[in-house]
């Protein structure tokens, strides 16, 4: 009977390869597209803890730059989780006015397979008899459970990917999926160190502050209406709301702020020959990285 971890992969593998992934060779399982010689895009998953006879995994996705400070491959998707997000969280941001009740769960259940679940029966036995543990819900076999998460990932996160095609289209996947990658640290707005996701790649990007503050607040009108949608709607974990006044006027305070460090960080001479010094310096370790894995 095959294993969890090899009916994963030869069915990711198989699955993503027609639209250009490829399985990295190594512990983890990180299928990788990348998008010229800057931006990779990734697809991967690990097991997480089910309550018997369910197992269960999750599924994760996330896209990086030769810019941001580290990029690492050889660890376990559950330490890359500050770029790569799980899968209903890409749903939620392109559907920003469904029902709770459409969001795809966090994670994929299926059912422990039976040669599994005797033989940890028969060995649990030895030390009490534990009796085995029946679902109060039909489970879906390990299969299905892998073929659902191959469904949404052709239907929801191919699409998705498929919009960035360089750094442009990079900066706008980033402000509507994963905005916090490219928000600079206000404490500490100039260390390399601190800010190590991209937020050094709007340098990349935009050519003024003003470009930069447009892009931030283009849709700000749009979130501001998400958040009152779902509060309206009593999704979970939506609490009481302030106004919309007092909405747009965090949002105004926010996106000035932001805009102020990003001024300086492009105007003063000297904040902006070390953010360039450190772009290159990242640009190049990280496209060794790459190398090194095979994909440029």
């Amino acid at each position: 009977m095959a294993t969890f971890e090899t009916e994963m992969k030869r069915a990711y593998s198989e699955a993503l390869a027609p639209y250009g992934f490829k399985k990295l060779k190594g512990r983890y399982p990180y299928f990788v597209r990348m998008v010229g010689e800057e931006i990779l895009q990734v697809i991967t998953y690990y097991k997480d803890k089910g309550l018997e006879p369910s197992q269960v995994f999750c599924m994760f996705c996330g896209i990086a730059t030769v810019y941001r400070k580290k990029i690492n491959l050889e660890c376990s998707p559950r330490d890359n989780t500050l770029w790569l997000l799980p899968y209903r969280n890409i749903y939620m941001d392109s559907h920003p006015f469904c029902s709770w009740e459409d969001v795809p769960e966090y994670s994929f259940e299926y059912e422990m397979p039976e040669e599994m679940s005797l033989r940890r029966l028969e060995n649990a036995t030895k030390y009490g008899g534990v009796i085995k543990v029946v679902s109060p819900y039909p489970l879906p076999t390990m299969q299905e459970a892998i073929e659902r998460s191959l469904d949404l990932t052709r239907q929801e996160i191919i699409p998705v990917f498929n919009t960035v095609t360089d750094l442009k289209s990079c900066a706008e996947y980033y402000q509507k999926y994963d905005s916090l990658c490219i928000h600079m640290d206000e404490r500490f707005p100039f260390d390399w160190v601190l800010n190590y996701r991209e937020q050094l790649f709007n340098l990349k990007v935009y050519d003024s502050a003003d470009e930069f503050s447009k892009a931030r607040s283009k849709d700000r009108k749009l979130n501001i209406q998400v958040v009152q949608h779902r509060n309206k709607n009593k999704w979970p974990s939506y609490l009481e709301i302030d106004s919309e006044e007092t909405m747009w006027s965090e949002a105004n305070e926010a996106n000035q702020k932001q805009t102020a460090l990003f001024e300086k960080l492009l105007n003063d001479p000297e904040i902006h020959t070390e953010a360039l010094a450190e772009l290159e310096l990242r640009r190049q370790q990280n496209t060794e990285t790459l190398r090194g894995y095979g994909l440029l």
